[in-house]
């Protein structure tokens, strides 16, 4: 028998939590034909160690929405209604000019409706969101732009969210994707949160993702690529949000492989289980990630600009260690 001695370097370190946007799509895995209260507490928990602040739908009784609000910051992603808005957006089939006096005004009726609902629930504007389709591009930037302005017209105080992507495949040049948002976005979205991919030193970062709104954020798609880098990227560039699709949303039956895409373990960072969320590799990752940003804002806290910088700017480097970063961070606190 062989004795290894360990050694071991407490730091003295309470994290700070600081208040920012984080979504994890898919937010709850789901159990047949019913789920125990104490998976659903489980799972809730097994999101909130992600730092997530986002979840689906409106707090309604006795929904998973209601719990996880009651379980720290949270803010709620609803769709536009009518949801037949979210399939013409998505597929391309309405056209700006298409638009009738009867969509718009059902647009804005609904818009108001769907604020009412959130006062009715006690919801001020800044706990909730409203999203109009996923990913928009060149086929249908404008439209979202044109309806977003209407429901803004109808109440002006609702946050509208726009994830762009511009995937053509591949992604059109920066003056492509900024003369498609220009007219738009810095007046009437209020969460920014671009595929990564279109996040760094260019036209688009300097002038419309890093502009002053509620949420400046990122997203990476799929979430397995690199996912511990987004919470640094978002702190280099001064956002206060980021996220990840997705926590969990298998194409197929989780736990029988033959039954996934080729994408299928691409879109879930942990398995449901009996009493929660089981993790997997990616979701530790992902955790990491959000401890790290915890970490940042304490040396930034403690004024320790100098590191901070070094630390940051490694961070934006090809081949990065990621633990050697955080023991570097850590170091400072000894």
């Amino acid at each position: 028998l062989s004795v290894m001695p360990l050694g071991l370097s407490v730091v003295s370190l309470s994290l700070p939590w600081p208040d920012i946007w984080l979504r994890a799509w898919g937010v709850g895995t789901q159990q047949f034909p019913f789920e125990s209260l104490e998976r659903v507490q489980n799972d809730v928990e097994t999101v909130r160690k992600l730092g997530a602040t986002v979840w689906d739908g409106f707090p309604e009784p006795g929904s998973k929405a209601e719990f996880f609000a009651k379980t720290g910051p949270c803010h709620h992603h609803l769709m536009i209604r009518p949801r037949k808005y979210i399939y013409l957006g998505y597929g391309g089939k309405l056209k700006v000019e298409d638009l009738t006096e009867q969509d718009r005004l059902e647009i804005a009726e609904e818009s108001r409706r769907l604020a009412a609902e959130a006062k009715g629930l006690g919801l001020g504007y800044d706990k909730w969101f409203m999203e109009l389709w996923d990913e928009p591009g060149e086929g249908n930037s404008r439209l979202y732009g044109e309806l977003a302005r209407i429901i803004k017209g109808a109440d002006p105080a609702i946050r509208i969210y726009m994830n762009p992507l511009f995937w053509r495949p591949g992604f059109p040049p920066q003056e492509v994707i900024f003369d498609h948002l220009k007219d738009f976005y810095n007046e009437l979205i209020d969460i920014s949160v671009p595929i990564t991919n279109l996040v760094g030193d260019n036209l688009t970062t300097q002038e419309l993702w890093s502009k002053p709104r509620m949420v400046q954020a990122h997203y990476l798609h799929p979430a397995r690529r690199a996912g511990r880098g987004m919470s640094w990227k978002s702190f280099r560039h001064g956002f206060n949000g980021w996220g990840y699709y997705c926590y969990y949303a298998p194409q197929g039956n989780a736990w029988d492989i033959k039954t996934w895409t080729s994408l299928g373990y691409s879109y879930q960072m942990v398995f449901p289980g009996p009493k929660g969320a089981i993790i997997t590799p990616i979701y530790e990752t992902m955790r990491e990630g959000w401890e790290d940003y915890r970490l940042l804002c304490a040396l930034r806290a403690a004024g320790k600009q100098q590191l901070l910088d070094e630390l940051l700017t490694a961070s934006g480097q090809n081949q990065v260690n990621w633990q050697d970063l955080r023991n570097r961070a850590l170091a400072a606190f000894k």
